[in-house]
């Protein structure tokens, strides 16, 4: 459904298909229940038919693109501003708090196909019908994307296909995934690559390339407090 309506895939950044954090790189469901049987030509047995419900939702630059998220919604800065701000569960429903920032990259496109930004987004789970669709994600904070709207193709030995997208999840734990044998280098679910990739309360994003951190100074049930702003200003609680 996420190609019809435009969207590529997202992760690709330890592996294909690696991101938890979307459904349109690692799809995970929240249950599976059998739902019926068929009797299957290819192995001559009945076999069960399963449903899953799905686990997690579009990442909350995808549903900016598509529009999803209203202006009140959505707050915007810049990799040289600073800003605090309180972010809602991106699958709760809408409320007058934001879902989404943006962060623009000083004189990089922030729009348009070849728009290079960064977005930040919270996520939790466990609540039911009301954060429906990210009930199956691995663990609960701020996930952090870096979107490129012409990223290039990726490649390599733990890529089946070289295949890209434009999201690609910001990782809170580096080097807990064996990039050379393509494994999880004997961790324990979800002890490796993206699926520990949230920043909880009292953690810091640094970006020492575009001179920037983002700050997650609070939670409170389904909200999370950041703090956004230039590298100096802000210094460094957590460096990654």
């Amino acid at each position: 459904m996420g190609h019809s309506l435009g969207l590529p895939h997202s992760g690709w950044v330890y592996y294909a298909y690696d991101s938890p954090w979307d459904i349109m790189s690692s799809s995970v469901s929240a249950t599976t229940v059998a739902c019926g049987s068929y009797f299957s030509r290819n192995s001559n047995t009945t076999k069960t038919l399963n449903c899953s419900e799905p686990g997690d939702g579009y990442n909350a630059s995808y549903k900016d693109f598509l529009g999803w998220i209203p202006a009140l919604n959505s707050v915007t800065t810049a990799t040289g501003s600073s800003l605090i701000t309180t972010l809602e569960a991106d699958s709760l429903p809408l409320s007058s708090l934001a879902k989404i920032v943006k962060i623009c990259i000083s004189g990089v496109s922030c729009t348009g196909s070849t728009a290079h930004y960064f977005t930040v987004e919270a996520r939790v789970k466990g609540l039911g019908t009301t954060s429906q669709y990210d009930n199956g994600i691995p663990g609960e904070g701020i996930v952090i994307h870096e979107f490129q709207g012409n990223r290039p193709q990726v490649s390599g030995t733990c890529y089946f296909n070289n295949q890209s997208g434009w999201a690609w999840p910001v990782d809170s734990t580096p080097g807990d995934y064996d990039s050379v044998n393509c494994n999880a280098g004997g961790r324990s679910y979800p002890n490796y690559g993206l699926y520990n990739a949230q920043w909880s309360a009292g953690r810091t994003y640094t970006n020492k390339a575009y001179g920037f951190v983002v700050q997650v100074v609070s939670r409170t049930g389904s909200t999370f407090v950041v703090n956004i702003g230039p590298r100096k200003r802000l210094g460094q609680l957590v460096s990654h």
